[in-house]
């Protein structure tokens, strides 16, 4: 950028366009397209000494990775909302994804920013059980809760997973070297319908190779991916290669790569329903 501002900003004229296009001799702003036209030919050309960048670049994924890295250099989310021109900071949450760095550092110190409150309030090693635990107060989604009950910040933990998932996943192909082509199947932890399809959207993963059964069993936590093996694909898992991803709150997330065996053994699904039993 410094490069890119001494060769054509050389004046530092606040009324010139940051990026333009002369034509007959006149500065005007570059469009959108132009700028598109511009990144999808040079993204491939760099793609090899940065393997991390996406199948397909467009010009919004710079605003957006930008409004990212100013969150996680501690700029304010109304700030950046303001910088963003948009009406409400609802709007700019999707892009306050907090770094690795940023939650452990909160974890050490004890202290978290609104957009990281935990789970729990109470009862951890950063705040004990006191009498003042048990007392209920409104909360601002109008529930009474105290501060031994969960109370999820829902905007953050879609922002976290629908964003973190399916950059994880990419990464660790790159790194493995995996073609995503030759993945036959995407287990992804089963948190909810919505956000389970915005991370196979992000990932342009076709529904063959991105099982669900969330509407079979609902949300089963840590046993979400292991049920969907048994339940989805006991005659179609062995030998084959296949990501799995799992995340949970915002506060822990991990994604793997495996090439199963062709002898894989697996235990019947018994479903108990009130009286009755179904292998």
């Amino acid at each position: 950028m410094r490069n890119y501002l001494k060769a054509y900003h050389p004046t530092k004229d606040p009324d010139s366009p940051l990026i333009f296009t002369v034509i007959k001799g006149r500065k005007d702003r570059m469009s959108v397209g132009n700028v598109e036209r511009i990144i999808k030919k040079y993204a491939p050309k760099i793609r090899p000494e940065h393997p991390n960048l996406p199948e397909h670049c467009y010009p919004h994924m710079v605003r957006r990775t930008r409004a990212t890295n100013l969150y996680q250099d501690g700029t304010e989310l109304e700030l950046i909302s303001r910088i963003l021109g948009h009406s409400s900071t609802e709007t700019t949450r999707i892009y306050a994804v907090p770094s690795v760095e940023m939650m452990r550092k909160a974890m050490e110190s004890g202290k978290m920013s609104t957009d990281e409150k935990p789970l729990w309030p109470d009862g951890g090693y950063r705040n004990p059980v006191t009498k003042e635990s048990f007392e209920y107060v409104m909360c601002k989604d109008d529930i009474l809760r105290n501060r031994l009950q969960a109370n999820m910040e829902g905007d953050s933990i879609f922002s976290f997973a629908v964003n973190t998932a399916p950059k994880e996943i990419n990464a660790l192909l790159s790194k493995l070297a995996v073609d995503k082509a030759d993945v036959d199947y995407f287990l992804i932890h089963q948190a909810n319908q919505m956000i389970n399809k915005f991370i196979q959207k992000r990932l342009k993963v076709d529904d063959s190779k991105c099982i669900y059964n969330i509407t079979d069993f609902g949300n089963t936590s840590s046993t979400s991916i292991p049920l969907m093996i048994i339940s989805k694909l006991r005659e179609k898992f062995n030998g084959k290669k296949i990501v799995c991803s799992a995340f949970g709150t915002g506060l822990a997330w991990g994604t793997m790569v495996m090439d199963t065996s062709t002898d894989g053994v697996f235990p019947e699904l018994i479903r108990y329903a009130g009286d009755k039993t179904d292998n």
